[in-house]
């Protein structure tokens, strides 16, 4: 028996100058501040309206695709570099391993290398390994404007409503998609036991997962290091957050997908082997 359960709340209008932006960039952005005020637990109750504002600024880069959930003491793998940009200026290549921006030693979480470039104030000194061989050099950082804007989160003029949902029914796994359970939407605990669907407001929805990877799909080795994992870890760092645009009268089932190149000890224990996702949606009428 479907389970449904009305969530009335964070509906998003983003107020923006009148000039072309870069919209991905933007977005990304947009999706960083909701998932900060969803773990703050800062974003409103059902028929509550707050800001979130943000002013014009510069982010600086790196230009370079770095793999942060394969890290290792030997650094984080280059996987390309973007053709003139800093880090092509700097000498990386792809296949080299970055181990340190500015003075800092680089870490497994994206932020973690993004505050390490912006320590800089648009200076760059990196250092990587390539063949064995430690390198080193320095340049200016690209960058990046971010246009001021607010975000107005609540019970805003939403138009129409859709649905998030961790009812399965036929996960396809031999896509390596398995079963999600939603712990949280926008920063505020679901029900225990999972198996349910979410009436949201239309617009952008943070939801917290928590995997639930088939065993019989993992080997007695990789069963063993999980829960070995598992039981070191909070909560917290067992979750994952995925940012979900909700668009009115539609469904959106979450998942998760199993990386299986990421089954060494190490990547389980950085809980590095699943991301959350959304793996079918369908229409579906909203009342």
């Amino acid at each position: 028996m479907n389970t449904r359960i009305l969530i009335p709340m964070l509906a998003v209008a983003i107020a923006l100058p009148v000039a072309a932006q870069d919209s991905a960039t933007l977005q990304r952005e947009v999706e960083t501040a909701l998932v900060r005020a969803a773990e703050s637990g800062t974003l409103p109750a059902s028929g509550r309206t707050s800001t979130l504002r943000s002013e014009a600024r510069v982010r600086y880069e790196l230009g370079a695709v770095v793999d942060v959930r394969n890290a290792s003491a030997s650094g984080l793998p280059v996987l390309a570099v973007t053709p003139g940009s800093a880090a092509s200026r700097l000498g990386l290549r792809a296949g080299d391993r970055l181990l340190s921006i500015n003075g800092r030693k680089v870490g497994t979480q994206a932020s973690q290398l993004q505050q390490a470039i912006d320590a800089g104030d648009g200076r760059l000194s990196a250092s990587w390994s390539r063949a064995g061989k430690q390198l080193a050099a320095n340049d200016a950082a690209d960058a990046v404007a971010i246009p001021a804007y607010q975000l107005v989160v609540g019970d805003t003029a939403s138009k129409g409503c859709g649905f998030v949902s961790d009812q399965q029914g036929v996960v396809p796994k031999s896509q390596d998609i398995f079963e999600g359970f939603i712990t949280k939407v926008d920063g505020r605990s679901t029900p225990l036991g999972g198996k349910y669907e979410y009436e949201l407001p239309a617009g952008k929805h943070v939801l917290t997962v928590m995997d639930r990877i088939d065993p019989n799909r993992l080997t007695m080795r990789e069963q063993r290091q999980m829960y070995l994992a598992h039981r070191l870890k909070t909560a917290a760092q067992s979750y994952k957050t995925l940012v979900v645009d909700v668009k009115p009268n539609t469904t959106y089932r979450i998942g998760v997908r199993l990386f299986k190149d990421k089954l060494d000890n190490e990547s389980i224990r950085r809980n590095a082997y699943w991301e959350p996702m959304v793996w079918e949606t369908r229409a579906q009428a909203c009342r």
